[in-house]
Order: structure tokens, then sequence, then C-alpha cells
């Protein structure tokens, strides 16, 4: 896809050019980053939300109170901490595929998504974008009982949902993913291709 540049690297849309496919896709997850800057900020709510409904609590000696204020602002800190992981993961100098998916596995290990590929493959550094995109979406969206199977397959991520009648709607591409990402809902799920690759 061609695009007009200007002078300083990047596209009108300020997209970089000229940069090698390791560069291109830290940039990638870059965007994908900048969704958990509204995940950070709900869970330091919670948190200090919970430090003022404590000190209330204090003062009355409630302990029932006092525990459950403990346990949310405990909840909101430990939340907060594994978004502040992925983001490092993300902004680190050479962000890579097995370090960050393992991360993903723990902040998933308590519901049914299975990472149903090697993580050193070669093809999971090229669709990391489209992977990581896909578990922050459905990272909120997860329905009780269902299970989550995300594949890699030559070119293309495919995110499949069984168990359940019930399925998470697909991921709308933000405009800049777009560019090099083509996403395709089917009935139990979605698949994202890079552009350019897609099978005939």
């Amino acid at each position: 896809m061609q695009h007009s540049t200007s002078n300083d690297g990047h596209t009108e849309n300020g997209e970089p050019t000229g940069y090698s496919e390791s560069a291109l896709r830290s940039w990638l997850l870059f965007q994908v980053a900048a969704k958990l800057n509204h995940q950070m900020r709900n869970h330091l709510t919670v948190a200090q939300n919970a430090r003022f409904t404590l000190d209330r609590a204090m003062e009355k000696q409630d302990q029932e109170k006092i525990d459950k204020s403990l346990e949310m602002a405990t909840l909101g800190f430990q939340r907060l901490e594994g978004v502040l992981k992925t983001w490092m993961l993300f902004n680190s100098e050479q962000p890579h595929a097995v370090r960050i998916l393992e991360h993903y596995r723990k902040r998933f290990s308590n519901s049914g998504v299975e990472l149903l590929f090697p993580l050193n493959d070669e093809l999971v550094e090229d669709l990391l974008p489209a992977i990581v995109y896909s578990l922050e979406h459905l990272r909120t969206r997860l329905i009780r009982g269902a299970v989550l199977e995300i594949r890699v397959e030559e070119n293309r991520v495919q995110v499949e949902q069984s168990r359940n009648e019930e399925i998470a709607p697909p991921p709308e591409m933000g405009d800049v993913l777009d560019h090099y990402f083509h996403l395709k809902p089917h009935e139990k799920g979605w698949e994202i291709t890079k552009k350019g690759e897609a099978k005939s």
C-alpha cells in the first residue's frame, strides 16, 4: 500500500517508512499498547476509591468494610501491575514474542484462552501485533464457560470460540493497523491476515 511521505520518514498519517520488519513490528505493537492507558486509569481508580472507603471504614471501626476495602485496593494494584508489565514488554528495545505471549498466558491463566501454536515460531513474530490485538480485545469480553482457541497458520491469526453458544464479537481494526492487517469475521470468531499476503 502506497502512502505519501513527509520529510521526517513518516507518511502523512504518521506511519514510519523505510523501517526494518522488526522496527515496524515494534511500532505496530506501540499502537496496540496505547489501548493500555485506559486500563491503567481504571485499575488506579479502583485502588484510589478503595483507599477512600478504607479511611471511612477505619473511622467507624467497621472490620468487614476494612477487609473488603483492602481486598479491592490490592486487586486494583495487582491488575495495574499486570498492565504496566505489558506496557514495559511492548516498549522494550527489542520486543520478543515469547516473552510477551508468556506474559499474556499468565494474565489469562484463569480464563479459557488457549494459544495453540509454538511461541518461538517465526510466523508468530510477524503476526505478533495481530495476536496481541485479539488478546486485548478479548480481555474484557470473555464469556463465562467459553473456550477461546488462537492459532497461527501461514500468514494469519485465527480466533475460534467453542463450548458456548454466545461468542465475543470481533474487534474493529484501528486506522493504523488496518493498513497492515485485514480482519475477516466468521461464525465462531475471526481471522486476521497480513495485507498483501492473503491466500488466493
